[in-house]
């Protein structure tokens, strides 16, 4: 899962693409429509997103829906899953006659430092360890007296080194 697509606040981690809710290590349950609304709630947090909006993003042109219904039944599935109160909200706050804003802070991604520097470095660490086993096999082979072995694997080692570093 990118970092781009994960949202975390209080406790919760909401993955923008998929809608797939957790809090912890448990998968919250969240119907299709509802994390759709959510997902564009929180990818729109502290902005204020029209009932036409999350209409349009949840259901297609073409679906014969009762609008507001569905849209109401939607935001009170939400609420239930992240325990807010419509009257308090601490996560979607009801702008009357307009829209809905996310309004909980948003925590910020994790540095995934340790990923991207192995990625980063797997090319040198692959080249790294077939120039050793290409030495090791000069040295097996020449034994300790051949000098034109002993060349060879210092270019190597040079050539390994100025690579890597």
């Amino acid at each position: 899962m990118d970092a781009p697509d994960l949202r975390r606040f209080s406790g919760f981690e909401l993955n923008v693409r998929t809608g797939e809710l957790r809090r912890g290590n448990a998968r919250l349950a969240l119907e299709r429509q509802p994390a759709l609304a959510l997902s564009l709630l929180v990818s729109h947090a502290g902005h204020l997103v029209t009932r036409a909006e999350l209409c349009q993003a949840i259901w297609s042109n073409d679906t014969h829906v009762d609008f507001d219904r569905g849209l109401n039944y939607c935001l009170r599935q939400i609420r239930i899953a992240l325990g807010d109160d419509a009257k308090v909200p601490r996560f979607v706050e009801t702008i009357p006659r307009q829209g809905y804003r996310f309004i909980a802070e948003l925590s910020p991604a994790p540095r995934r430092v340790r990923t991207f520097f192995i990625n980063c470095w797997k090319p040198r660490i692959a080249a790294a360890t077939l120039a050793g086993l290409m030495l090791a096999t000069f040295v097996v082979e020449a034994g300790p007296r051949n000098e034109a072995h002993h060349r060879i694997a210092v270019q190597i080692v040079r050539a390994v080194h100025g690579f890597l570093f």
